[in-house]
């Protein structure tokens, strides 16, 4: 898998660089996520940069990245919204906004997890959601052609595409959390480390 740019900004905050997309018509998860301000807030350094985030309402697990992206010949602020829900046993993060355009119907998300100065963030498997898909194991529309999302075009490997999750969230928890080997890319997670509050 070649490194690619799923879109630019949602890169450099939260998602590695990949091949193709797992989105859900619904935010994933089943519950709220109470967060700590103390834990999440401050500056983060990732292997795309530094990176800072703010708790902008806690008791609903919601929190703000953002941070200074070099393009077209000068630097941008890129900002994007994120709810952290709580499945049986994980939590995950779902993408509610990204440049000022609210996500409807296609979240992007993934599994995350917090230890005391570390985020560690795994994409969901293309493969393995298609394959469960293919199998009725869960309501999916899979799209092999390049999507278009938020109007950015999403940079991906021919063939690949997109997998939108129809089902409830508690239908996609039950699946992944029971058989959750498979359904993440666990080789290669994002790892954000604290350098400061």
């Amino acid at each position: 898998m070649t490194n690619k740019t799923i879109l630019v900004s949602l890169i450099a905050i939260v998602l590695l660089t990949s091949c193709a997309t797992v989105v859900s018509k619904h935010p994933v998860g089943i519950s709220k996520y109470n967060i700590s301000t103390n834990d999440w807030n401050g500056t983060w350094l990732s292997h795309n940069g530094i990176i800072n985030i703010k708790v902008i309402d806690k008791n609903n697990g919601i929190i703000q990245l953002a941070l200074i992206e070099y393009k077209n010949d000068k630097f941008k602020l890129e900002t994007v919204t994120i709810q952290i829900l709580k499945g049986k046993q994980w939590l995950y993060a779902n993408i509610l906004e990204m440049e000022n355009k609210k996500a409807n119907e296609e979240f992007f998300w993934g599994k995350i997890k917090k230890q005391e100065n570390q985020i560690v963030f795994w994409l969901p498997s293309t493969e393995s959601f298609t394959k469960a898909a293919e199998s009725e194991k869960l309501h999916a529309i899979i799209d092999k052609s390049e999507p278009i999302t938020n109007g950015r075009e999403i940079v991906q490997e021919m063939g690949l595409g997109e997998v939108k999750l129809l089902d409830d969230p508690e239908k996609i928890i039950d699946l992944i959390e029971n058989k959750g080997s498979s359904f993440f890319y666990w080789e290669n997670p994002i790892v954000l480390i604290k350098l400061h509050d």
